[in-house]
């Protein structure tokens, strides 16, 4: 089915998008104490991150990113760093999540204007088609597309 929807896309001229790839807080930072591998992350029970050896060495089999959380910040505990840079890396940091909330303020209200613009959409060629000014297979063709459309957009405001 899924294979079925993926060709369904690419005939209606949708382009095709890999997943996105997960980013981990701490993806690329850390290797294995025991082989020096790399350590990667893994999702188990679609919300737990859990990081490993990617060699599978001997070490910790898995180690959940709360206790690596924790590790880390004992590791930085003892860095020591200038009271004006401490504030300008604080500043910085918070500019940098204002425009981080801005912007998804910004797409969630986008996203809600076009679910609602579809469902006009969708409500006036109804109309039109209980008025006889558009036939039943035009309606139906396009109430599916904008349907889609529509709950794509949902899902991308509730992201």
């Amino acid at each position: 089915m899924e294979l079925f929807e993926r060709v369904q896309e690419r005939l209606d001229g949708t382009t095709y998008t890999r997943p996105r790839e997960l980013k981990f807080a701490y993806g690329g930072l850390l290797t294995c104490g025991h082989c020096g591998a790399t350590i990667t992350a893994e999702i188990k029970k679609k919300k737990y991150v859990y990081y490993r050896c990617a060699q599978r060495c001997e070490a910790v089999a898995y180690v959940r990113e709360e206790r690596v959380r924790e590790q880390f910040i004992e590791a930085m505990r003892p860095l020591r760093m200038a009271e004006s840079v401490r504030e300008a890396v604080k500043r910085t940091l918070r500019e940098s999540r204002a425009r981080i909330e801005d912007d998804v303020r910004a797409r969630v209200a986008a996203a809600q204007e076009r679910i609602e613009r579809l469902g006009r959409l969708i409500d006036k060629a109804y109309e039109d088609k209980l008025e006889g000014r558009i036939e039943d297979h035009f309606f139906m063709q396009n109430r599916m597309k904008w349907e889609k459309q529509r709950t794509e957009a949902v899902g991308r405001s509730s992201a």
